[in-house]
Parts: C-alpha cells; sequence; structure tokens
C-alpha cells in the first residue's frame, strides 16, 4: 500500500505498510503484528490496538500502537467532514507536540485524504503509560473534579486570547460548536417540556422555572462574544471516555469536536455530566474559586472574577440547554448497541447535570 493512501479499514493495513510509514519513528522493522485487546468503539473512528514483534527487540520500542482511522458511520462521517473534524485533530496534536508539559499522547505517523473524510492516525497507547480510565456509570467525586481544574486551565491558559495564537486561526472557520449552536437553537424550546416531564423526580420548582426562561439564542451571543481576548481552545468532547489519567496527570484524546471559545464550556460540561456523590453550593463555589485563581497563577491578564463568573454562569445554562436539545436518534446510524449506549448516556448525564445545576449560586 503507497504511503498515501488511506486505508479504508484496519483489514487493508500490512506489515509492508505500516514499516514505510513508521521508518522514521521506529529503530527496527515489524515482522508481524497482531490485534490487541479490544477499545470499545466510539462514534467518531474505528479503532484498533495492535501488539507488534520486532526484527530487533528494543526496549525503548512501544509494546503496543493504536490505529485511528475515520468512522463508517455515514451521519457522523458527514459531519466530521463538513466541520473538518479529522483535520483538526491532526493538525492540534502537530502544535500539542510543542508543549511537552501537556503530556498528550506521541503521534508516530498521520495522513488525510483530499476531501478530509478519511484519515489515519498511528498514536502511543496510552495503557502502556498505566493510566486509568473512569467508567460512565461511576463518574468522579469533588475532589477528583479539582484534576479536572489542574489539567484544563493549565490547557486553556496556553492557548489564551486567540488572536495571539495564529497557528489556531484554521479552528475559526470549521468550528463544531455553530453546528451544536444551529441544533441546539433547533431542538431546545421544541424539547423543554418534554425534558421535564421526563425529569420530574429530579427537577425543583426553581429549575423547571429556570428553563422555561431560557432565551436559547440571547444565551448564544452571551457566549460568542466579539472581544478574543478571553477566548480559547476547546476541547468540544469534554467526557469520560476521551479522558486517561494517573496520580499526576489527566490526558484528554479524540480532538474532533474541538473549536475556539469560552473555556468553561468544557469544564462546566465534564463536571455537571460525571460528577457523581455528596456535594453542595459550597463544595461548587470553592471549585470555582479554585479554577480562577490557578487560571490567574497561570498569567491570564485583565479577566476579572466578575467576569468569569458572568461566563460560568451563561456557559451553565448553555451546557444544560445542550443536553436539553440531545436525543437518542442523533447520528448514531441503525446500531442497536449504540443506540442503547447513547441513550443510557444522556439518562446518566441529564441526572448529574441536574444535580449539579440545582447545587449553583444562580
Amino acid at each position: 500500500m503507497d504511503t498515501n493512501t488511506i486505508p479504508n479499514s484496519f483489514s487493508e493495513i500490512t506489515i509492508d505498510y505500516l514499516n514505510e510509514i513508521l521508518s522514521k519513528e521506529l529503530s527496527s522493522k515489524i515482522i508481524s503484528f497482531t490485534k490487541g485487546e479490544k477499545i470499545e468503539e466510539g462514534y467518531t473512528g474505528e479503532i484498533n490496538r495492535i501488539i507488534p514483534i520486532y526484527e530487533k527487540e528494543i526496549n525503548t520500542l512501544p509494546k503496543s500502537l493504536i490505529i485511528k482511522l475515520a468512522t463508517k458511520n455515514k451521519g457522523i462521517n458527514k459531519l466530521l467532514t463538513e466541520t473538518k473534524g479529522y483535520e483538526k485533530e491532526i493538525k492540534l496534536y502537530s502544535i500539542f507536540s510543542k508543549y511537552k508539559n501537556l503530556n498528550l499522547p506521541k503521534i508516530y505517523f498521520s495522513n488525510i485524504n483530499q476531501d478530509k473524510s478519511k484519515f489515519i492516525l498511528i498514536m502511543e497507547d496510552l495503557k502502556n503509560r498505566n493510566l486509568k480510565q473512569i467508567k460512565l456509570e461511576e463518574g468522579f467525586d469533588i475532589n477528583f473534579s479539582y484534576k479536572i481544574i489542574d489539567f484544563y486551565s493549565k490547557l486553556q491558559s496556553l492557548f489564551w486570547n486567540i488572536e495571539k495564537h495564529s497557528e489556531l486561526k484554521f479552528m475559526e472557520e470549521y468550528n463544531f460548536s455553530l453546528y451544536l449552536k444551529d441544533l441546539t437553537i433547533s431542538n431546545f424550546d421544541k424539547r423543554k417540556e418534554n425534558f421535564i416531564k421526563q425529569n420530574t423526580n429530579l427537577l425543583n420548582e426553581d429549575t423547571i422555572n429556570l428553563i422555561r426562561k431560557i432565551d436559547i439564542k440571547k444565551l448564544y451571543e452571551l457566549t460568542n462574544p466579539i472581544n478574543k481576548k478571553n477566548l480559547t481552545l476547546l476541547h468540544g468532547d469534554s467526557q469520560l471516555s476521551n479522558l486517561f489519567y494517573d496520580n499526576e496527570n489527566i490526558i484528554m484524546i479524540d480532538w474532533q469536536y474541538s473549536s475556539i471559545g469560552i473555556g468553561l464550556k468544557d469544564v462546566i460540561i465534564i463536571l455537571g455530566i460525571s460528577l457523581e456523590g455528596n456535594y453542595n453550593k459550597n463544595d461548587i463555589e470553592k471549585l470555582k474559586k479554585n479554577y480562577y485563581d490557578k487560571l490567574i497563577n497561570f498569567g491570564i491578564q485583565n479577566y476579572s472574577f466578575n467576569e468569569f463568573i458572568f461566563d460560568w454562569n451563561n456557559c451553565l445554562l448553555l451546557s444544560f440547554a445542550n443536553i436539553i436539545s440531545a436525543y437518542n436518534e442523533e447520528n448514531i446510524g441503525d446500531d442497536i448497541e449504540k443506540k442503547n449506549k447513547y441513550f443510557n448516556y444522556l439518562n446518566i448525564s441529564s441526572r448529574r447535570f441536574i444535580y449539579f445545576i440545582q447545587n449553583q449560586n444562580l
């Protein structure tokens, strides 16, 4: 297979192809490989783990590799092609390689076709670092939330003020958040009463009134400021399936839905849909103050605490509106297992976010 050819599926990948594209990265040829432990398939790509056998066994060679290809789901592939999702992921990993303290996965090879609908990424297998993941059903507690804050405040401070980062200019043109905006505006008013009905046992009267008062178009205006000094890089799909961690680090993968915006959006959504257990308003207030203090400590200037709280409250309501607007049939296709998985994800996310927003000082 030519190195410029993008495989349609994992079955097309040969030893000769791997040796050609990895010759500059690996100090020994691969003589064979087997398929490693199964990776739970996501919605955006076909992901496989391989176990290479090398001509020369050298300790520094990776014990396993991750090969990521475009999804075969036509709806999601069309969306990621139109929003340049695969192209953004490839470019961002290249940019991230300059920031060693982010400790993100090493990329051994990447390529994408002309119309941006097919791509290949060969990546470091984070399993080799003994990193852990958190199951959706388990979530994390308030203490782990501070690790989330540490990661995102560091990342966001690096790319704060988009006007200063010419390498991210391409992010403005192909913005997944614009797709989400159109979807939410189209669906929010139609779905909010059904959401209230489905979650009557969880919602208090104040939150029901809050949902009914949300002006979704106005909310998007408030969270899309013209002044770009406080805008930064957004992951866009900030959830547990994309999070790895150890005692010191958090690592996020899968950057296809990334965009430029208010950094609070990433933090609020992962806290809201993942934070489990007993906590109260005082816990959240301490967490918010910690987040703000870290941004300032990382060098963010001219961003007052009042501005931060204004952004927090608007992004909180917007994230809630995004959840209310989501539905089980969205771009999933006919795969019953994936439909059930997504339905379970929405139910858990809704329950947690309701508790999260009801423990806020709005």
